[in-house]
């Protein structure tokens, strides 16, 4: 019980110091938005939790926000992933076409 008593001291604590509610940022653990322990990019996502709220976006607007930019941001790293695939392929292809033309010059 003392590690339960600790966590939603914790909680108390962090959600005064980000401006929210505890209940908030038990939802937002809920969900899973952030995880225990709290990191500094747990602590950042609950300062953009705050930040959509004082826009008037509701809880489960806030969780589909912040979903959908954790997917934009992993998209995006897989996308650079494979431009730099390709990007690699590309110099390998490049690269056996200046051999294949040095042999056929050779040839001729």
């Amino acid at each position: 019980m003392a590690n339960g008593i600790q966590l939603s001291a914790d909680i108390l604590a962090i959600a005064r110091r980000l401006g929210l509610s505890p209940d908030t940022v038990h939802y937002c653990l809920d969900v899973e938005l952030v995880r225990q322990p709290l990191t500094e990019l747990d602590l950042a996502e609950l300062r953009r939790t705050r930040r959509l709220l004082d826009l008037e976006v509701n809880l489960a607007g806030v969780e589909v926000i912040l979903r959908m930019r954790k997917q934009m941001y992993a998209m995006q790293a897989q996308l650079e992933a494979m431009a730099a695939e390709m990007a690699a392929a590309q110099s390998h292809f490049e690269s056996q076409i200046r051999d294949l033309e040095r042999r056929l010059a050779q040839d001729l």
